[in-house]
């Protein structure tokens, strides 16, 4: 609601002054409204949350109708906590706002007469622009936008933004532009615009995002809708150029001749076969019985589907991938049932390098049990190593240190068959239920910070039901959508392939992307703060496999606590996939595995002094007898990779030449954080 000060003053309403002085003011009688209240939004319409009011008009109202279906109760604590209780035994979704006071409730009323006598005392213009009001939802009058008693209401009433949306769709607006700190208010308008011809939303600023790239982005987003932007201001003055875009889509494809990772011989290393599991390579059974290391490695180049999977701006391992690790290393074990698996830390993935894995499952206590563990530790290749050094490869050699991400028990199968299913996930699609709107729900998820591209855009349809339940359809990308699966090599390399291509689901047990789809449909059917971090899963339960290699699954989620469900899995056609007895989700707490680079050898810049011949400033270990090329600024890529290449023909069937070919480039690489490429073209001579 502050917003609409900052437009009385864009509208020339008020002027600087007189609009800071309003907002201190109207900060500080705020704060000072008596302590105890409380503030939380429902997904509800308006009209739905009218009469659970009645009778209440002094203890709680309505601070915000936001969206058609988001409403903002205001009031006392124990009041709009018990409304917020009963709304989500209906199976609505419900957040606590992060506020110190129940502001637009009768808790302001003991501050209105101090802010109107403050708002008496600053002048007041006629508005050159029309603004439509967030406390009627139309247009106001100059009489009201000039009057303090307006302002005053304006603290007290509703803020009705989803009216005042709709009442500029009406009048023509077709672009909304949030101008703010975060995404707060871009998903409400889009949702109370579902519909309306030709309009758009777009943020300035975004969370998990940095500030110039977001504000650069918004910006082109108003450019290609048709907004006039100064790029004169962004960039500075000119003169700038369009360049034309290539008329084919923007895809992008590696023709470098990609080094063979298979490792036929792992008997020479003292290792197994890993069964052609795509995330590990081999395994070996400890010598004195005690147990079974699985191995392997992971980087965004042989997986590249996994970089579809960042929170908060950074790439996780999904921790369905912890639970497929454990299923696989209980079932290679004979114990194929997952008691339990505790997350403790995140995994993430380097955009460079790899990260390698271990699996160790204990050996079986007196009920056969077994512990097991996921670690890993940081592993940057830049010799994509071959032959020996191929022992890289199965976490072999490497001094950084481990870190545990997950442990938990394994258990020998129980003589149990799958619980009975319900009529809803044998017929589909379910009936008597209450569909919930998908069209924006990855929208919203990277506004609360999951930011899941393509791979992981698995969730195609989400039901309510009349006791509270939930059910989902999930399904790994198909062709058009991920650019194709393909099987893994029996090493658990990847092969290459065009796009973030998923791997194939015939070599999970349970795929990760898929799973992690059916808790994307978790997140939005349980709701999470805005206010606090990302909720990732924290703990499984009581982990049945029952069918292995689904790539579509339909789930039913039961609530069993604020956070926590149960889940029941089942294929296309009804057969049981999976029962996991409780999942819990807690919010991504503190810094996640860095995997920093701990390699003995690193490229390191030197500063030197500009040359003027080939002798001047070399490093001593080149030599005086250096040949030096320097690659011509201002060409094209063909004209640099031609010219650099000859020059280094010629070097090489040059008898008289016993010194090294120096190959001197301005702009073309980036030699630290500050430095920036400024000759792309120029770039091409280092490959």
């Amino acid at each position: 609601s502050i917003g609409e000060l900052t437009a009385a003053h864009a509208a020339g309403i008020l002027t600087l002054d007189d609009a800071t002085t309003l907002v201190a003011a109207r900060g500080r009688l705020m704060q000072a409204a008596r302590a105890g209240g409380a503030m939380a939004a429902v997904e509800a319409t308006y009209d739905e949350i009218a009469p659970t009011l009645n009778g209440l008009e002094d203890s709680v109202s309505v601070a915000a109708v936001n969206a058609p279906r988001s409403v903002v109760l205001s009031g006392d604590e124990d009041v709009v906590l018990r409304l917020a209780a009963e709304w989500r035994d209906q199976g609505r979704r419900t957040h606590r706002l992060p506020v110190s006071h129940a502001f637009h409730s009768p808790h302001m009323d003991t501050v209105l007469d101090e802010f109107r006598a403050t708002a008496a005392r600053v002048e007041f213009h006629p508005p050159r622009i029309p603004i439509v009001s967030t406390v009627t939802g139309t247009t106001a009058g100059t009489a009201e936008l000039t009057s303090p008693d307006y302002w005053t209401r304006q603290i007290r009433e509703a803020v009705r933004f989803a009216d005042a949306a709709r009442e500029l769709a009406r009048q023509g607006a077709t672009g909304f532009v949030e101008i703010g700190p975060d995404a707060a208010l871009t998903p409400a308008a889009a949702a109370t615009l579902d519909g309306a011809e030709e309009t758009w939303t777009v943020p300035t600023l975004r969370r998990a995002e940095p500030e110039p790239a977001a504000a650069l982005a918004a910006l082109a987003e108003a450019h290609v809708r048709g907004l006039p932007v100064d790029w004169d201001a962004v960039f500075g003055p000119g003169p700038h150029r369009n360049v034309e875009l290539p008329t084919y889509a923007f895809e992008g494809r590696r023709y470098w001749l990609e080094p063979s990772r298979a490792m036929s011989d792992l008997a020479r290393l003292g290792l197994d076969g890993a069964e052609a599991h795509p995330f590990l390579g081999a395994a070996v059974e400890l010598g004195d019985g005690q147990g079974l290391l699985f191995t392997g490695r992971l980087s965004l180049r042989t997986h590249p589907w996994l970089a579809d999977h960042a929170v908060d701006g950074t790439v996780l391992l999904p921790g369905t991938a912890f639970v497929d690790l454990a299923l696989h290393a209980g079932h290679r074990t004979g114990c194929p049932d997952l008691d339990d698996l505790t997350l403790s830390a995140p995994l993430s993935l380097p955009e460079h390098g790899a990260v390698r894995v271990q699996v160790a499952v204990g050996a079986p206590d007196e009920d056969g049990r077994r512990s097991v563990t996921v670690r890993s530790r940081p592993h940057t290749d830049t010799t994509e190593a071959t032959d020996a050094t191929d022992a890289a490869a199965y976490g072999l050699g490497n001094p950084a240190p481990w870190t545990q991400h997950a442990g938990g028990t394994l258990a020998p199968a129980a003589p149990l068959a799958p619980a009975p299913l319900p009529d809803a996930l044998t017929s589909w699609p379910p009936s008597d239920v209450e569909r919930i709107e998908l069209a924006d729900a990855y929208a919203r998820l990277a506004e609360l910070g999951y930011q899941y591209g393509p791979a992981f855009q698995g969730l195609r349809s989400l039901f309510r039901t009349a006791d509270g339940e939930f059910l989902a359809e999930v399904r790994l990308p198909q062709d058009g959508e991920s650019e194709g699966a393909q099987e893994h090599p029996a090493n658990g390399e990847a092969g290459q392939s065009d796009g973030n291509a998923v791997d194939a689901a015939a070599g999970f047990g349970l795929h990760p992307a898929l799973l992690d789809s059916a808790l994307h449909a978790l997140v939005l059917a349980l709701g999470t703060d805005e206010a606090t971090a990302p909720r990732v899963p924290f703990s499984f339960s009581e982990v049945r496999l029952h069918a292995v290699g689904a790539a579509s699954l339909r789930v039913r989620i039961s609530p069993t606590g604020e956070h926590t469900a149960a889940l029941s899995l089942v294929d296309g056609v009804g057969g049981p996939v999976a029962d996991i007895d409780e999942l819990t989700l807690r919010p991504l707490a503190g810094q996640s595995t860095a995997n920093p680079d701990h390699s003995l050898l690193v490229v390191e810049w030197r500063a030197m002094s500009a040359l003027t011949s080939r002798e001047q400033a070399l490093p001593g270990e080149v030599g005086a007898e250096a040949r030096v090329f320097r690659v011509p600024g201002g060409s094209t890529v063909r004209e640099v990779t031609g010219q650099v290449l000859a020059a280094v023909q010629d070097h090489l069937t040059d008898t008289a030449t016993t010194g090294p070919l120096l190959v001197l480039t301005r702009g073309a690489v980036s030699t630290g954080h500050d430095d920036k490429v400024t000759d792309p073209t120029a770039a091409a001579a280092w490959g």
